[in-house]
This record gives C-alpha cells, structure tokens and sequence, in this order.
C-alpha cells in the first residue's frame, strides 16, 4: 500500500518535536568540537528565523528538537540549519555528500504533553548509557536548565518553565528542571532506549522503514508511539481494508449494529461507532477519510468533526481504537 504524502502544517505558536536522522544512520558527531558546531549552527538558524528552541539533544547519528514555531515556517529553519552542520561536518572530517537522510520527522505535540516531551528530549543521553543522569548530559540542553552550563541567548528557558506551569524568570527555571528530576516525572517518561527494539519490531511487522512518532499518553491514559510513513513508503496492510469490514468491526466495539451505525441519530454508542470507523479508517489505515465518510452517510465537514470530537463520545471512541486493531491484526494472523 503506497502511503500519501502527509501535508506540512506551519501554524504558527505550535509546539514540534522534531527529528533530524543522518544517512544511513551513521555516527557523525563523536566529539566536543563536532556538538559545538552542530549547536553554533542551530542558535544562528534559531534566530535568523524565528523559532522558539525549548530543548534539544544532539546524539551521534539524529537530533532532536522540541520547538515553537512562530512567524516563519519551520522548514527554513532546517533548511538553514541542516546546509549549515552538513557544510561544517563535511569540512571538518574531510567528507562529501549529504549529511541528513531527507527531511526531519515533525510532529506537533498537545501542550498538556510538554513535560513529557521535554523529559523524552533531555533523557535520550542518558537512555543512550552516556549519562548518569540529567544533570550530568553534555549533549542535552538540560544542564542549561539546571544551571550546569552556561545560557543560550537563543534557548527559550523561560517560556518553557511557563508553558509547564512554573514563573517564568531563572527561579520558574530552576524549579521546572528539579521538577524533569523529580521522581514522578521519571516514573512516567517514555525511555528513548526502548524505541530502537519497538522501531525494529514495527518495521518488521509492517515491511518498511517506517518511524516512530513522540510517545504520548493517550485519552484513555495508555501510552501511545504513533507511527510515521514516510512519502511513498509502502507497507503491509494491517487486516480487512474495506469500509464495510472496518465497518463492522467499529459498530460492533461500539455495540450497534452496522445499520444503526449508518442511519440518521445522534445516540451515544452510535456516535462512538462512527467516530471510532472515521479514526481506524484515517489515523490507523491511513485511508482517505472522505470513504469512510461516504459509507457513513456523513459530510466531510461532518465527519471531520466527528473524528477530532474531544468529549466523552471521542473519548470512548479513542479507548476502542486498540480493541479493533487488535481484530484487524488478528484477522491477518499475526500482530501490530
């Protein structure tokens, strides 16, 4: 199954996590010299277009960045930033040719997960066996935070420790790096070691090299790692791939019938039926959602705002999404 492109959102004041991956994932940043390139690089392409930085990690083979966007796209930021380190690496080791393995991985990331995606952020060192702990990376910004190492004029510390709830001045600061210390926060973090088994399991199981997305927790409180194709990917299909078998198997999680599931109403489990057809049809198979939305009998207008509801019908609807891909994985006798 060929995979569409995913459109590009620049709305301006969202919060990313993004990802920079290089060729063949080769290690390409070994030293102190090669980070501070590669953080000279990113402050200048920071500022000259506008993007708010909250955290980075600069690993040996990917980078991460969690960010704001503002006024410009966050492409030109990467266009800046990627010509940049690929002309200062390249110089300094003696190489040629690219340095980054196509575009970065962005995905936007609901402010109420900032904590989470800052602590996923500041913990890949330390995931990776090269820190003890936080405090002690020296390719995160976290000791920034902790007032380890030196300010970053360009390291927007301050919005980070409001947008997480605490003042933002250098004691709001303080406080929200003990807080990314703190055990209840450790507790909950997603690891970012366990991603390299969960990538390797997931490329098996779908047949392509797909990415894994921000972990985050979803409505139903379970933590969840989207998974992201990039363009023309193609995958193997996951289970029954016709609107009518999708169907079936949504209306009967939801407990009604097919029939009730496509008739005009507004009863509770019917439209969790509907909503939990629209997300497995678009967000899981990755379909056209205006298919699913014909054989509904639902507008797309209608049907957008059907699968995007935020209420105790989305809700429910959202704790059903594993039971049926569960049944699609095992109507193909095997497991996503």
């Amino acid at each position: 199954m060929a995979m569409p492109r995913k459109p590009r959102t620049d709305q301006p004041g969202d919060l990313v996590h993004a990802r920079s991956r290089f060729m063949n994932e080769e290690f390409r940043i070994n030293t102190p010299e090669e980070r501070a390139l590669v953080l000279r690089a990113m402050g200048r392409a920071a500022r000259r277009c506008d993007v708010l930085i909250l955290a980075f990690a600069i690993m040996s083979n990917h980078i991460h960045v969690a960010a704001l966007r503002q006024l410009a796209p966050l492409r030109a930021f990467y266009q800046s930033f990627h010509t940049a380190i690929a002309r200062m690496l390249n110089d300094l080791q003696g190489r040629f040719g690219p340095l980054i393995a196509g575009r970065p991985s962005i995905d936007e990331v609901p402010l109420d997960r900032f904590v989470h995606l800052m602590m996923y952020v500041h913990g890949n060192q330390m995931s990776a066996g090269m820190a003890a702990s936080l405090g002690s990376s020296d390719w995160t910004s976290h000791p920034v935070y902790s007032g380890t190492a030196r300010p970053l004029d360009w390291l927007r510390t301050h919005e980070a420790a409001a947008l997480a709830g605490h003042s933002a001045d250098p004691a709001g600061v303080a406080a929200f790096a003990a807080e990314l210390e703190g055990e209840s926060v450790q507790e909950t973090r997603f690891l970012p070691a366990a991603t390299g088994e969960l990538r390797r399991r997931t490329r098996r199981a779908l047949g392509g090299p797909v990415e894994l997305g921000t972990p985050r927790h979803g409505l139903d409180g379970e933590l969840e790692v989207p998974v992201v194709a990039p363009p023309h990917t193609r995958i193997a299909s996951v289970g029954p791939r016709s609107v009518s078998e999708v169907g079936r198997l949504c209306a009967a999680a939801a407990g009604v019938s097919v029939e009730v599931m496509r008739s005009p109403g507004r009863g509770r489990d019917q439209l969790v039926a509907r909503a939990l057809a629209l997300r497995v049809w678009g967000d899981v198979l990755v379909r056209p959602v205006v298919e699913m939305a014909a054989y509904l009998g639902l507008s797309e207008s209608g049907a957008s705002r059907a699968r995007h509801r935020d209420n105790g019908t989305g809700r429910r609807a959202a704790t059903l999404v594993r039971t049926v891909v569960r049944q699609l994985a095992e109507a193909d006798d095997g497991e996503v």
